[in-house]
Formats: structure tokens, sequence, C-alpha cells
């Protein structure tokens, strides 16, 4: 009889939050977003907090309630609504986009089944017929719960590492 102790229950969670990560970048990639939003908890939260250049590290790096974007569930709904009508100008026409997701650190958190993760990724973007694309590098916390082998994100926050956007607008999910 196999025993599965907790260290081997958190590896083997590690591998699926890593083929998760993978997953919903694919997802994105392709413009599935109704399938990426069956990955997201009722009580997900999606931010990305402004940064600013005085320090790096410090607290003032991230002003307290200073956000580009801070969407709930019900935001992100309508967000994927207006994308689907064709009259979201900011992706009109849609962007295509590679992600690569790495340097993923998982740990538990104090609540059971739910893991704090780190990433980075970095988005190539390119719209329509334009000769020029953007590279999108952030680093991203994530909150990710693990129940019976499938993974849930319940709160992502990314973390650009530009201070000024070279991107047009941020009409993607990152």
């Amino acid at each position: 009889m196999l025993v599965i102790n907790d260290k081997m229950l958190d590896q083997i969670n590690v591998s699926r939050i890593s083929q998760f990560l993978g997953y919903e970048a694919m997802l994105l990639d392709e413009n599935r977003l109704d399938e990426w939003f069956g990955l997201l908890d009722e009580q997900m939260v999606y931010e990305i907090p402004i940064r600013l250049t005085e320090s790096r590290g410090g607290p003032d790096e991230y002003p307290v309630g200073a956000y580009r974007v801070r969407d709930d569930i019900a935001m992100i709904r309508k967000r994927i609504d207006r994308l689907a009508t064709g009259e979201a100008w900011a992706e009109t026409p849609p962007s295509r986009t590679v992600r690569v997701v790495g340097s993923i650190f998982a740990e538990p958190d104090k609540e059971t089944d739910v893991y704090q993760v780190k990433s980075a990724i970095l988005i190539y973007r390119q719209r329509a017929q334009d000769e020029s694309s953007d590279l999108i590098p952030a680093r991203r916390c994530d909150t990710i719960r693990v129940v019976g082998g499938d993974c849930t994100l319940l709160k992502r926050t990314v973390l650009l590492a530009d201070t000024v956007l070279r991107t047009p607008n941020l009409g993607i999910f990152l």
C-alpha cells in the first residue's frame, strides 16, 4: 500500500499547478475566454497595481489602492462578454498573443488546499497588420485552490516590470 504524506501531496499539487498555468496560458492565447472563465473561483480578484519608480522593493513601490485594473468575477465576465461583441475597440482587431510562463514557485497556504504561487510571465502581443509588437514582462502572485486534482484561480496580482506602459492598452488578460 502506497501512503502519500503531506510533502508528497504538495509535490503532486505543485505539478498540477504548473500544468494549470500552462493550460490557462494556452486558453488565453487561443482566445478561449469562456473556458478560461471556468477556471476562476466565484471570489476571484484580478488586479494590476500601479508601480512607481521612486523605490524598488520598498513599501511605496505599489501605492495602496492604486490600480491599473482591479476586477472581481462579475467585471471579468462583463469584459469577456464585451470582447465577444466585436465592439471592444482596444481589442478590435483581436490581439495575437503568445504567453510564456516560468519561474513557478508554489507553497502551501495556511488554508487547506490553497497555494500561494509566484510565476514570471512574458507575453508577446501583435495586432492586425501592425509591424510592431509588444512584449509585456510581469511577475504574477496567484492564489490557487487544488481540490481533487482540479485547480481554480482565487486571486491574481500582476506586477508589471515596467512603470510606464509600452503597450497601447491592457485589453488582454495577463
